[in-house]
């Protein structure tokens, strides 16, 4: 099977391909930040800087087993999962789920199920917002639920939603598998803030951790319950 080199270069204003201002042009189209448009087996991503962001990758044939193997869904990337809890009644866990993803799919949008799973009654929970300034609130379960995708130089979470009045909350908690759901649009965020700070650039290819947490305490001591998801984003 040939290798395939992927590396990611920016193609500014000239020729055929062209930007100007947030948005850029190719092929007498204008592009908003965050379209994409392909290139033989690459893909051109527009960026905020008024720049494509491209792939440049050694394509094969169409027909060949090694172009499919590359860039199909199949591709060899492990969907890896973990988590960590300190309730023994209590796991955040994420079903079976497609976990690569191209740039145009994420551009588009994504879903990722995760659930939180509570096996028996735990009374008196304190859980507490993760943001910074207290807006979080209790899902159906109870617990006080921190979203958050990283990996590298890029992050998206809601970690400035403004100032809240909410705070800690006391529950108990019931057992039962609770559903939620992480939405993204491939972009970096830290959150609109109080004065609607607008997302930032798109994440480039890459290997990114989902962890979805919450934390608090029960029984006089610190709680932190933990779900990790691995995310491949592919050009």
């Amino acid at each position: 099977m040939p290798m395939l080199r992927l590396v990611v270069a920016m193609v500014m204003a000239s020729g055929a391909a062209g930007c100007g201002g947030t948005q850029c042009e190719a092929g007498g189209r204008t592009y908003s930040p965050g379209e994409s448009y392909p290139v033989d087996c690459n893909t051109c991503v527009c960026m905020e800087s008024g720049s494509f962001s491209c792939t440049e990758r050694g394509c094969v044939d169409a027909g060949s087993d090694a172009g499919a193997d590359a860039s199909g869904p199949d591709s060899g990337l492990a969907c890896e999962r973990g988590g960590t809890s300190d309730l023994t009644e209590v796991s955040i866990e994420f079903p079976d789920q497609p976990c690569v993803f191209t740039l145009a799919e994420a551009a588009a949008g994504i879903t990722i199920d995760y659930s939180t799973a509570v096996t028996g009654p735990v009374t008196a929970v304190t859980t507490r917002p993760q943001d910074g300034g207290g807006c979080g609130a209790p899902a159906s379960s109870g617990l006080i639920l921190f979203e958050s995708l990283s990996g590298g130089a890029q992050s998206y979470c809601l970690c400035d939603t403004g100032l809240c009045p909410g705070g800690d909350t006391t529950t108990d908690l019931v057992a039962g598998d609770y559903p939620g759901e992480f939405s993204w649009t491939g972009r970096n965020w830290a959150g609109p803030s109080d004065t609607g700070n607008p997302m930032g650039e798109p994440f480039p290819p890459g290997r990114y951790t989902l962890e979805v947490s919450a934390v608090g305490e029960h029984g006089g001591a610190p709680i932190r319950i933990a779900g990790t998801f691995v995310v491949h984003i592919v050009p």
